[in-house]
């Protein structure tokens, strides 16, 4: 009778036990402007994945879906409430709750894949602060710069006059601002829309990164891109509620991990927009740089413009961040 005691009373302590351990679990959900299929989503499966291996049990991410889970518009509001734990996105989509986090995307330097991570953790500390006090959200990683292309249905572009009027899918912000510098019109539209609005003639073109005229097939309404000097960059946030949960272990191997998938991002970026241009090559698509002086021009242009727009916006917090820039022109 004492043994079948012991025994139960053995059998209760362990799931009490397991209970608690279970319960001890904090899982935190991550959400993407992007399908799950989308090689711009690559940085935040790997970042899981990272996390999740040195997490011990303790932390769980899980995947909670893209677009059709939230709106790539209300992603960022979405984390600071609780609705998504970790979310991953394109600062432009958000110049009107946080006007100077576009700095990244700003053409007054050629970042060049060598610069990035030196250039992103002078910024980095500033930036999380502004996210903290401005959205209820903190920047957990930038991912490698990606570069950004003109590309068209129709009109073949070579010179700054054949964009004038020209409206192009913009994603709002310093996006937006950018297209707008070159003389064409911008058009904000989300990222899973851009297909439908080629095809009924909504736009006339693109801002785009190849990820996404690949992922996206956008290929088969666009036949005509060119080597701009611009470049662009997703971030990943945490709420600041589901970031104070976690103990400072816990923060440590979130941070730690995302310092890692920021230098494996770099790499995947660059091998990314060479294999993307070459696959769109063989899809048909004529890929143009622009003379020397005419390049000088859309520099001069997209520098004047898009900076213009950016201090406007940024004030004295957006100067301090271009001012870190700017150390690094070449």
């Amino acid at each position: 009778m004492k043994k079948l005691s012991l025994c139960l009373a053995l059998i209760v302590m362990t799931a009490l036990l397991s209970a608690e351990a279970t319960a001890a679990k904090i899982v935190l959900k991550a959400g993407s402007a992007w399908p799950k299929t989308s090689p711009n989503v690559v940085d935040l499966h790997k970042y899981i994945e990272l996390v999740n291996a040195r997490a011990k049990g303790e932390v769980e991410l899980q995947w909670a879906g893209g677009p059709e889970l939230v709106k790539a518009a209300n992603l960022l509001d979405a984390a600071a409430a609780g609705t998504v734990d970790i979310a991953q996105a394109d600062p432009s989509y958000y110049a009107g709750i946080v006007k100077e986090t576009g700095i990244m995307g700003l053409p007054v330097i050629n970042w060049g894949w060598d610069k990035q991570i030196e250039i992103q953790n002078a910024l980095k500390p500033k930036l999380d602060k502004i996210y903290q006090d401005r959205a209820g959200v903190k920047l957990l990683l930038n991912q490698g710069m990606q570069r950004f292309y003109i590309v068209t249905g129709k009109v073949a572009v070579g010179k700054l006059e054949d964009l004038k009027g020209l409206k192009l899918r913009a994603g709002g912000g310093l996006m937006s601002a950018t297209v707008t510098s070159l003389g064409a019109v911008p058009v904000n539209i989300p990222s899973e829309e851009v297909y439908m609005a080629l095809q009924t003639g909504v736009v006339q073109g693109a801002f785009r990164g190849t990820a996404s005229l690949i992922s996206f097939k956008e290929y088969e309404h666009l036949h005509y891109l060119v080597n701009v000097p611009t470049y662009g960059v997703a971030h990943i946030w945490i709420g600041m509620n589901s970031w104070k949960k976690l103990s400072p272990t816990q923060q440590k191997v979130l941070l730690d991990s995302a310092r890692e998938i920021e230098q494996w991002s770099v790499g995947y970026y660059a091998d990314l927009d060479t294999k993307g241009k070459s696959f769109l090559a063989e899809k048909g698509m004529t890929i143009r740089n622009l003379v020397p002086a005419e390049e000088a021009r859309w520099r001069q242009a997209l520098a004047k413009g898009a900076t213009e727009w950016y201090l406007k916006q940024g004030g004295a917090a957006g100067q301090e961040l271009l001012d870190i820039v700017l150390r690094y022109k070449r």
